[in-house]
């Protein structure tokens, strides 16, 4: 987490330069040279903007992007999952999402791999009438779900998570 508040702080900072300190800017870049300027500030930028994709990737080691970055590292796509956050009404999920969440057993085949009741096992979340589902996606059973866009793993976890059982 540190990581990723120093990379966003260091890229973040160096582009409002311009806007907090207009008149240092000018005179750095006068003395370096502006060739020197825009390489010091391009490297800067850049490494923060590294950092704090490391962390994304490695500190939470999920979501699409972190998947992404995970696997063009060489890591097998059998080790990479996503998840996905579904919010509901409670009345609309309250009768399936008594538990904590369930694992889907392999021979069903299905998109994802287990569900998560986030309202259920963290109270205080997130508001009394709201269920927040967490469906996790990929891994060894579906490793062609990582290729999925956004849209395709919400809208696959969405007919998964809904086709529990008492859900409407």
């Amino acid at each position: 987490m540190l990581q990723l508040i120093l990379g966003l702080a260091i890229f973040l900072g160096i582009h409002s330069i311009s806007i907090v300190a207009p008149s240092a800017r000018d005179r750095w870049a006068a003395a370096m040279g502006a060739n020197a300027w825009r390489g010091l500030y391009s490297i800067v930028a850049l490494a923060g903007f590294l950092a704090a994709m490391v962390d994304g990737a490695l500190g939470m080691g999920f979501g699409p992007t972190s998947s992404t970055i995970l696997l063009s590292t060489g890591l097998p796509p059998t080790a990479v999952s996503a998840t996905v956050n579904l919010a509901y009404p409670l009345h609309c999920a309250d009768k399936a999402t008594r538990a904590y969440g369930f694992v889907v057993p392999a021979v069903e085949k299905r998109d994802i791999l287990a569900c998560t009741f986030s309202h259920r096992k963290y109270p205080g979340r997130t508001q009394g009438d709201v269920a927040l589902l967490r469906a996790y996606v990929g891994g060894a059973a579906r490793p062609e779900a990582m290729e999925w866009s956004d849209q395709e793993m919400v809208a696959r976890s969405l007919h998964h998570a809904s086709r529990r059982k008492h859900a409407r």
